[in-house]
This record gives C-alpha cells, sequence and structure tokens, in this order.
C-alpha cells in the first residue's frame, strides 16, 4: 500500500485515527505500507523502517527508536525543529539511557538533577549549578 501525506491537513486526533487505520490494515494483510509524509507524529508512532530524504538524497535510514539517537544534523534540524520537539527528544535519551543529552542547556541540566533528585553532572550535588 501506498500513503501520500495521508494526513495532510487533519487535526491531531483524526491523524491518530488515520495512522491506527493504516498500521490494522499494514498488520492484518500482512502487506508493507510506504508512507511518505512530513507528519512526524506518524513517524515516530507507526514508522517502523525510516527514510529521511533531503534534496532527492537518503540521508538518513534507521527506525523510529534510531532516529531519537542520530546525530544527523539535517535529520535532526528537521524532525526536532521547535524547542518543544527539542526537549521531547532529550526528555526520551534521558528515559532511555538514564543520561542529560551532552547539548542540554545548563539551566536545563540543573532543572532536571533537581527534579529526578540525582547528580546529573557529576560534581558531587544534586541540582547544584556547575562552577
Amino acid at each position: 500500500m501506498f500513503c501520500d501525506e495521508p494526513n495532510s491537513g487533519l487535526d491531531p486526533q483524526t491523524s491518530i485515527v488515520i495512522d491506527k487505520l493504516i498500521n490494522d490494515i499494514t498488520q492484518e494483510y500482512k502487506t508493507t505500507t510506504i508512507m511518505n509524509t512530513h507528519d512526524m507524529n506518524s513517524v515516530m508512532e507507526i514508522g517502523d523502517h525510516i527514510v529521511y530524504m533531503n534534496q532527492g538524497e537518503k540521508e538518513w535510514e534507521g527506525t523510529n527508536k534510531e532516529i531519537i539517537y542520530s546525530d544527523n544534523q539535517k535529520l535532526n534540524e528537521f524532525i526536532f525543529a521547535s524547542n518543544f520537539l527539542q526537549d521531547a527528544k532529550n526528555m526520551r535519551m534521558i528515559q532511555e539511557t538514564g543520561e542529560i543529552p551532552k547539548d542540554v542547556h545548563e539551566d536545563v541540566r540543573d532543572a532536571l538533577e533537581e527534579k529526578f533528585n540525582a547528580d546529573m553532572d557529576g560534581d558531587g550535588v544534586v541540582g547544584s549549578p556547575k562552577e
């Protein structure tokens, strides 16, 4: 099955219903589904095998789990363009690795240490700013 921007112009709740329908059909009929989309929610929710294309060239390939750890700058700028999505990526990495990513701002790192009651910067004090 080939889907070209199946969620284009839809509200988030309807997009989730469409994604579930596509996933159910794919599983029920044991078929391959190729989805061309800019909807990163769909990519992250139902994308088993993801290929990121940039100007007609394959820029990155992997799973929706691997995409979180990608250091491909173009991919990260496209998918995690907003501060909200960057924060979501950082939280996912913390959940999966137990470590705060290196590029997290110092103020955010301190707040996370306090929230998780942990010494994540290795200075011996929970939530303390680096001196």
